[in-house]
C-alpha cells in the first residue's frame, strides 16, 4: 500500500478494490465485505468496478467486453446478492470517505465537490448508481458530484499542471489524448485555450 505525506501525517492512497460478496450472508459485515488491509486468497472476490455491472441493466454488447462479470450477472436478479454488492461498495466508499476527511481535517478543508472517474463505456445508469452510493456515504447532495471519463481526468490534470508550457496563440492550439484502455481506445481533443481553466 502506498502513502503520501501531508502536514507531517502519512495517509494511504492506494486501496484494494476486491469485494468479498460470495460468502454466506450471516458471515458478512462491513468489515469483511471489504478488506482495507489487502486481499484474502482463501475467499472468492470480485473487483468493486464489476459490482456496478450487476447493479445496472447493461447491454449484451457491453457485457461481452467484460467476461469477469458473467458470474455476477447470473445472480443479479437476487435481491440479497444485490444488497451484498451495494454493502460492499458502501464499505469501500466509507474507507475512502474517512481517509478524505482525515486529510481535509489536517488542512482545515471540507469536501464541497466530488469528481469521479468512470470508464468511457459507462452509461447514465452507471452514473446514477455510483452517484446514489456516493451521496449516501459522503452525505452530500447529488449536484456536487461530477463524472469524468478516465481520459478526461488525465487530460485535465496534464493541462492544468503544464499550462505554463503551452501557447494557446501558437501554431498548435489543440492537443489529442489517446487512451488505449482495458477494452477500448478513446480519443479526446482539448483546445489549448481551455488549459488555464481546467
Amino acid at each position: 500500500m502506498h502513502s503520501f505525506c501531508l502536514g507531517g501525517a502519512s495517509y494511504p492512497c492506494d486501496f484494494p478494490s476486491a469485494l468479498y460478496v460470495f460468502d454466506e450472508d450471516s458471515a458478512l459485515t462491513a468489515d469483511n465485505l471489504y478488506l482495507i488491509e489487502g486481499e484474502d486468497s482463501t475467499r472468492m472476490s470480485v473487483s468493486a468496478k464489476y459490482a456496478f455491472y450487476a447493479l445496472t441493466n447493461i447491454s449484451d454488447a457491453l457485457l461481452e467486453q467484460y467476461p469477469p462479470v458473467h458470474n455476477l450477472m447470473a445472480r443479479r436478479e437476487d435481491p440479497a446478492f444485490r444488497d451484498k454488492l451495494r454493502r460492499g461498495l458502501i464499505a469501500l466508499l466509507s474507507v475512502l470517505r474517512d481517509r478524505a476527511l482525515a486529510v481535509c481535517q489536517t488542512k482545515k478543508l471540507q469536501v464541497v465537490r466530488i469528481g469521479l472517474t468512470i470508464p468511457v463505456q459507462w452509461t447514465l445508469e452507471f452514473e446514477e448508481v455510483y452517484r446514489e452510493l456516493v451521496c449516501k456515504v459522503f452525505k452530500v447532495d447529488q449536484d456536487v458530484i461530477y463524472f469524468f471519463t478516465e481520459t478526461e481526468a488525465l487530460a485535465r490534470y496534464l493541462l492544468k499542471h503544464n499550462a505554463d508550457q503551452m501557447d494557446p496563440d501558437g501554431e498548435h492550439n489543440a492537443i489529442m489524448f489517446f487512451d488505449f484502455g482495458g477494452h477500448n481506445m478513446v480519443c479526446l481533443t482539448s483546445l489549448m485555450a481551455s488549459a488555464a481553466g481546467c
